[in-house]
Formats: structure tokens, sequence, C-alpha cells
């Protein structure tokens, strides 16, 4: 059951972030318009919508349109188109390649970071999720789930944060933390409701599914027929199928075996009304088998287990195998016919045998692989620590170098202006030296020119004094007169 919901999921992902080209309706549309587009940006786009287009319907032609596309985009360094093309490569790898899917999304997340586009990052959180789901990887497939529900939650983007909720509550019913499950379910399913998705049928049915698990059939069923009621609506009949089967195990569970099956043949003609999968019609049968082999109706019984067996012969499904002998044991001993009811039962258990041991050999297989891809989630993060200090590191010896050569240009700024200002200040000494020796030099010349009218003076005074008469001469002669 869950394996169809987390299917949906892939591909809710893959509608929600691969590109806003949903315009180009038709691929043979899309390479019309490769023919006449000019713009390298626009081919880059046309090259990613055609890889995307043709991820499942012709994947070797889709990875020709994608390497187009990244050989394009770094050409003329358009940093968008590469980023979505790395997300559909992540894509594309997620079929064989684990390791080559995560390698792939993360370059796509590194680029839109750089880019600064946050619901992009998101979104690629949710793949990488998937991708780890996928691996089987709970932890970190939650992990990312709750990275992209914090991011989406912060932009307010709905139908992001339903996507992401849905994704964690798988984890949560994967790891039987049904309490969780159904916290989480029911987040996605406020969201998608005010968004009016059609994906909000498929959360509905999920959280069904961990209300029957903790058998609560009542409110199981009340959320099973509202999901049905949805996808009918929406015209997904292959999600309605699942959920008239849902409701009918639900019924045979409550022993009400006449309803049950009532509900098992509904779906079985919408099976070929719509011409759903083969193994869908297989389910319906195996389910309508059940039923009658309780009911004790053996002749219907062996008309349909005539129907499935040749569905699983066609198939070639193991579980689908081992449910087939189960019956056929349960159709043998509720005839008497216990020798082949013992035969089908050996066949069964054989079977199963088989499969537990190869599910043995898988689970050691993952179980090594999820061991290197830890080990490499590990030493990318210690690549990214160090690289993140040798970033700081270098920041660091980059400041400090502009520190001293900082330090050095004032220094040095200093020394020139100081041996300057010495240089004009010996300048000025010297000028003031010559200056001081002038000065010095004149007033040697005045005191000397001094000395000289001092000297004529007192010559001339000598020469006064010896030619004028004695001033007692002079006043003795006066007397003599006046008398």
């Amino acid at each position: 059951m869950f394996k169809a919901q987390k299917y949906t999921l892939q591909l809710f992902v893959v509608a929600l972030i691969c590109f806003p080209y949903y315009y180009f309706s038709q691929i043979d549309s899309l390479k019309t318009q490769l023919k006449i587009c000019k713009s390298d940006t626009q081919k880059v786009n046309i090259y990613n919508a055609l890889a995307s287009k043709l991820l499942h319907e012709n994947t070797p032609e889709s990875f020709l349109y994608i390497f187009k596309s990244i050989s394009l985009s770094k050409q003329i360094n358009y940093q968008k188109g590469l980023a979505e093309s790395y997300f559909v490569l992540g894509n594309l790898h997620s079929f064989n390649s684990v390791d080559s899917s995560l390698y792939y999304l993360q370059k796509s997340i590194e680029i839109k970071t750089k880019l600064k586009d946050l619901k992009g990052v998101a979104s690629l959180y949710i793949s990488i999720g998937t991708s780890y789901e996928k691996f089987g990887n709970s932890e970190l497939a939650l992990n990312y789930y709750l990275k992209s529900l914090k991011l989406f939650d912060s932009l307010h983007i709905e139908k992001g944060i339903a996507s992401a909720a849905l994704g964690a509550g798988n984890i949560f019913v994967d790891i039987k933390n049904f309490k969780k499950a159904i916290e989480y379910y029911y987040k996605s399913i406020d969201n998608y409701k005010k968004i009016n998705s059609p994906y909000l049928s498929w959360a509905i049915n999920n959280l069904a599914t961990v209300y029957s698990k903790l058998n609560d059939n009542k409110k199981a069923k009340t959320l099973y027929e509202e999901s049905l009621k949805l996808k009918l609506e929406n015209n997904d009949f292959y999600g309605a199928v699942f959920s008239i089967d849902d409701i009918g195990i639900i019924l045979v569970k409550e022993g009400n075996y006449k309803e049950a099956l009532t509900y098992f043949f509904k779906a079985l003609k919408i099976n070929g009304e719509k011409k759903l999968e083969k193994e869908t019609f297989a389910n319906s049968y195996k389910n309508i088998v059940n039923v009658l082999l309780l009911m004790e109706d053996n002749s219907k019984a062996y008309t349909y287990l005539g129907f499935l067996e040749a569905l699983v012969r066609e198939l070639n499904i193991s579980d689908l195998k081992l449910e087939f002998m189960r019956l056929k044991s349960e159709y043998y001993k509720n005839i008497k016919d216990f020798e082949n009811a013992c035969i089908y039962k050996d066949k069964y258990i054989m079977l199963k045998d088989s499969v537990l041991t190869s599910d043995m050999h898988k689970q050691v297989a993952e179980a090594e692989s999820k061991y290197q891809t830890e080990k490499k989630e590990k030493e990318n993060k210690l690549l990214q620590t160090q690289n993140q200090l040798s970033i700081a590191t270098i920041k660091q010896q980059k400041i400090v170098t502009y520190f001293i050569i900082g330090g050095l240009l004032i220094v040095s700024g200093l020394a020139f202006f100081i041996f300057k200002g010495l240089k004009n200040q010996r300048k000025a000494n010297k000028i003031i030296s010559l200056q001081k020796k002038e000065v010095e030099h004149q007033k040697q010349k005045v005191e000397e020119h001094q000395k000289e009218i001092l000297d004529s003076i007192h010559y001339a005074k000598r020469i006064q004094t010896a030619l004028l008469p004695h001033e007692k001469y002079i006043e003795r002669k006066l007397n003599n007169l006046n008398k």
C-alpha cells in the first residue's frame, strides 16, 4: 500500500520543483520549440524540460538532452539552468544508483544555495529524502524531509509544507512511530486543503492506514471513504482502486464479508473499465478469492483462483506468488483435499524461505551500501568542514596580510613624513645658521662702525678742546670787559 503512496510523493516532487515549463504540454511541442529557439538560455530550459518529460518514457533520450543542457549551461555560465540539469540528472540516476542520484542532487543544491533559491533548495531536500527512503535509510530520509519542512515553513509555501510533512509521516509509519505519523499527516492534510491539491486524497489515505494499523477501524474506514470520494472527483482511478480495496480489508477485519466482497468487485470493475495495470487486477482477484474462501463459497473461489494464477505466472512477483499458494492451500483445505493442501503449503513455505533468504541478502547488501553511503556522507561533511576551515584560514591569512601591508604602508608613510620633516628641519636649521652668522656679521660691522663713530667723536672733542680757550679764561676776560 505504501509503495503506491510513496510513488505518488515522488511524482509530486518532480511536479513541484522540476521546471517552470509546464506550458509545454507535449514532447513534440518542445522539440518544435527547440528548432526555432535562438536564445541559448531558452535552449537550456527546453533541454531540461524534454529530459524531465522523457524521464520515464525514454531514459536514454532523457540522458542525451540533459547532457546537452549541462554542456550549454557551462558554456554560457547559466547557473540556474545548470542547477535544474543536475536535478533531472539526479532523478535519472535514482532508478539504478542512489549514490549518483545523491551526488547530482547535492550539486544542484550547491548552485541553488549560491543563487539564494531557497524554494529550490527546500524542494531538493524532499528529492534527497525520497532517494534515501527508496534506499531504506529512514534516518537520513527523515532528516531531509524535516529540513525541507522547516525551510518551506519559513517561506510560507503550503504546497511544499504539505509534501515534506507527507514524506516525514511516511517515515514515521516505517519506524512505527504512529503518533508522530498522525501529527505530520494532519499537517500535510491541512496545507493541501489550503491549496485545494489533488494530493490531499493520498495524505488522507495514508492517515487512514495508520488508524487501520492501530485497529481504529471506524476512523480508518471514514478516512478511506473521504479519500475515495476525492480520488473519484479527480479521476484518480488508480488511487481509487487502492482506497476501495482498503475499505474492503477493513470490512473483512470486522467480519462483514458480503459488503467487503461488494467493494472488491467494485475495484475489479474500475480496473476493467479504465484498463489499469495488471498488478491491480491481481490484487483485486486476490482479495475476492480470500473473502470467498472465508465465506466457504469454494466454487466461485476456484474460478477466481484461475484468473489469479494466470496473472501470477505473467507478472512473476514473489509476494503475489506467495499469496496465491497460501490461497490455493486454503482452497484445498476447504474442500477437504488435505494432500494438495499440504503440497501448496509446502510450496508456500519453500518460496517464503527463498524470499526471506533473498531479502536477507538484499538487506545485507543494503546495509553495506547504507554503511558506505553514511561513510561517504561523513567524509563529505568532514571535507566540507575542512574546506570551511581552509576558507576561514585563508580569510584570516588575507586579513593578517592586509593588516601587515596596511601597517607597512602606515609605517612607510610615517617614515616618509619623518624623513621629509627632518630634511626640512635640517634645511631650516641651515638657513637659521646662515641667518645667525649674517646677523652676527652685521652686528660686528655695526659695532665696528659705532666704534669708528665714537672714535671720531672723541677725536673731534679733543680737537675742539685744543682749539677753544678754557672756560675760566673766557669768564675772566668777560669780567674784565664789564669793568
